[in-house]
């Protein structure tokens, strides 16, 4: 693996886990908020962030979901070099973007 797949594998799970983890973004349609309810996120009475499982607990915790998603991206990366790369490459790409906007602030 050279260091461009590296990288590409980094962002891709800094990206997956930010869509997943940080509940302010909805997405389109608001599908993220819909798949995070789902995995078992809520809110309590007081509109704090809670859970009704485990894999909801895991979306409160940036670094426990990120274990998850570096998993799921080391799995996809070993699939045929043009599926796995063209699966991955828009996460990576989006958070280079991600991170260029704070960079920029």
């Amino acid at each position: 693996m050279n260091f461009v797949e590296l990288l590409i594998l980094m962002l891709a799970t800094f990206r997956i886990t930010r869509l997943f983890v940080d509940d302010s973004e909805g997405g389109p349609w608001d599908i993220m908020s819909r798949i995070r309810h789902a995995m078992g996120y809520r809110y309590d009475e007081l509109n704090r962030p809670a859970y009704i499982n485990v894999v909801g607990s895991t979306l409160l915790c940036f670094w426990c979901f990120s274990f998850w998603a570096g998993l799921f991206v080391l799995l996809v990366s070993f699939l045929p070099y043009w599926i796995g790369y063209y699966t991955l490459l828009p996460f990576a790409l989006s958070a280079g973007a991600l991170l260029a906007k704070k960079a920029v602030k």
